[in-house]
């Protein structure tokens, strides 16, 4: 997961590098939402309650074994609940 506290241009492509070379899909918050192409295929949306996508939320919450979270502060309840 990607969020605004990764700011630096170069740095952001240097993680979307390393998740294209190892097929990492990236979430990202909606302050990052354009971070990535949206017909990016690793791009797999941005987390939230109101302006989340759907698939992205239900990654973050039930089909992770590991989340890489960079720039981003976790609140709960900000994920959809019913993803």
């Amino acid at each position: 997961m990607l969020g605004h506290g990764v700011s630096d241009k170069a740095v952001r492509e240097e993680l979307f590098a390393l998740a294209r070379q190892w097929k990492i899909p990236v979430i990202t918050s909606v302050l990052e939402m354009s971070a990535l192409s949206w017909d990016d295929p690793l791009n797999f949306g941005c987390i939230g309650g109101a302006y989340g996508h759907r698939y992205a939320n239900m990654i973050a919450n039930a089909k992770s074994d590991l989340l890489i979270c960079l720039g981003i502060s976790l609140h709960p309840p900000d994920w959809h609940q019913g993803a």
